[in-house]
């Protein structure tokens, strides 16, 4: 056929079309790790609260979250499949605060608190924190606990200023620890102070000292048999300097002893960088390990244009700052708002646009979850992804322009010189251009096959001399394609030498030239 010229490129052309679609298919269904299931989407909605979640004896779940029209309370079953659905006229602001009772449903704006069926107003307050069966608030200089079920008031701790940070930890609904914070310039006092229930009894009192530079911004801790874990985000006491806007420090010890921090980096698992602005923090304790939940703006390949997005990760700390991170979403919109359902199962809220997505993932160990499906969106994103790497793939022709430059020149000095060699097809004219082009782009393969492009390029590209190999076998694979179709016989040595200039340079440039940005 006089058309295999042209057919056998386009053949080896498409299945390197194909071979990125199916790439791109893989980076976007990617699973978040491989101890963890893709995202499940649960439900969708306008407005971005915090979801507050609660584990039933029976292994259902009751996941909360507002929409336009007020509180939501969805019940999904351990298959995560929604089983009844309740709402309740609650309005929505950036202050909104939920405690999702058995018997009560208790809610909170900047001001206030309020019973939700009467809608009658429980107290003022300054500060309102759920827990399991109940909610501790502060009002004017007291700090005061909720029953969840009765309503019933008590008063815990006085003469607490409103300029101090209230932080709470409840690891059983008889134990809880509050820890009550003053912070003057870069050292924070605080005080440690457990309820059993009955009594109010401090059992700690210390100072943290940060660097000079340094102020505390965020504070979470734990207790675990008699130790105390903090995890502090601090920020530049002067907001004009080019210090760092997060410093992330840790400590595990005994109770009473003195406060050590350690630096905390947070790596990222897909990336040789560390995670940025890790937000929405919840420090627990699993299996006797301090463990973070948490968002942070890490690696993700979901996305056809930026390679990072904020997405839900877990980490393991100890006292001495090692950290074991795991991603636990891979999605390319910003997510927020993580919470534990379960040890295995999480959710959290991806901002999407006008509707946002409520999704939840959990443990390869659970059988019971969906797979996540093959959406139209989904279908987009792979589509628009492989287009816009193809689109980035034309730049190959400028990246390259010093490797045909030179054969084409040499055409052109044969075409116009005196030397009749290229009138008399002499084939040596043909060899020497074409040889020349492949010693060029041999050494100046770096054009295009720069360290940023050879991190990037899949693992069936990614190897020992794949510049050098990939150039000399799609310069074969050209060379052989003119031997079987008789270019020899029928096209003159300027038509041949562009034909195998301009099919090399394709073959690159659907292969390799995709991954240049």
């Amino acid at each position: 056929m006089k058309k295999m010229h042209w057919i056998m490129p386009a053949i080896i052309l498409l299945i390197g079309v194909f071979i990125l679609v199916l790439n791109n298919y893989k980076d976007v269904t990617a699973v978040p790790s491989d101890s963890w299931t893709r995202e499940v989407e649960l439900a969708t909605t306008s407005i971005q609260s915090n979801i507050k979640t609660t584990l039933n004896s029976n292994g259902s779940y009751n996941i909360y979250y507002f929409t336009d029209n007020g509180l939501v309370e969805g019940k999904y079953n351990e298959s995560l499949e929604l089983i009844d659905q309740s709402s309740y006229d609650i309005p929505y602001t950036k202050w909104t605060e939920v405690y999702p009772g058995d018997k009560n449903i208790v809610y909170a704006d900047n001001e206030a608190m309020y019973q939700t069926e009467s809608n009658e107003k429980i107290s003022d307050i300054q500060e309102f924190i759920p827990l399991k069966n109940g909610m501790i608030y502060q009002w004017n200089d007291k700090i005061y606990y909720l029953e969840g079920n009765s309503l019933d008031k008590r008063l815990l701790i006085e003469s607490v200023s409103k300029e101090t940070l209230i932080d709470v930890y409840q690891p059983t609904a008889t134990n809880t620890y509050i820890m009550l914070s003053d912070k003057q310039r870069n050292a924070t006092e605080y005080r440690l102070l457990k309820w059993d229930g009955k009594n109010v009894t401090e059992i700690d009192q210390q100072t943290i000292e940060l660097e000079p530079s340094l102020t505390l911004e965020e504070l979470s801790f734990t207790v675990d048999n008699n130790q105390l874990s903090l995890f502090i985000n601090a920020g530049p006491l002067d907001k004009h300097t080019y210090l760092p806007e997060d410093n992330y420090y840790f400590t595990q010890q005994k109770i009473g002893s003195p406060i050590s921090l350690n630096p905390v980096p947070f790596n990222d698992p897909f990336s040789r960088n560390d995670l940025q602005n890790v937000k929405d923090i919840e420090l627990d304790v699993k299996d006797g390990k301090s463990e973070l939940l948490f968002r942070a703006k890490g690696s993700t390949e979901t996305k056809y244009r930026d390679a990072v997005e904020y997405n839900v990760y877990k980490a393991v700390l100890n006292g001495q700052g090692k950290v074991d991170v795991t991603r636990l979403s891979n999605t390319p919109w910003l997510s927020k708002n993580p919470s534990w359902v379960s040890d295995d199962v999480v959710v959290w809220l991806d901002v999407t646009g006008d509707t946002n997505k409520l999704f939840a993932a959990g443990s390869t160990d659970l059988e019971n979850l969906p797979e996540s499906s093959l959406s139209k969106d989904t279908g987009f994103r792979i589509v628009g992804k492989t287009m816009v790497m193809l689109a980035s793939g034309l730049l190959t022709l400028l990246v390259t322009i010093g490797w045909y430059v030179v054969p084409l020149g040499f055409i052109g000095i044969m075409t116009f010189g005196s030397n009749n060699a290229l009138d008399k097809g002499k084939e040596w004219v043909f060899y020497t251009p074409a040889l020349l082009y492949v010693a060029v782009a041999l050494y100046f393969n770096e054009q295009l096959f720069s360290e940023k492009v050879i991190s990037r390029l899949p693992a069936y590209l990614d190897f020992p001399g794949s510049p050098f190999i990939l150039i000399c076998a799609f310069g074969v694979i050209t060379y052989l394609i003119m031997a079987t179709t008789d270019l020899k016989e029928r096209w003159s040595i300027p038509k041949r030498i562009t034909y195998f200039v301009a099919v090399h340079i394709s073959f690159l440039m659907i292969f390799v030239g995709p991954f240049i940005l």
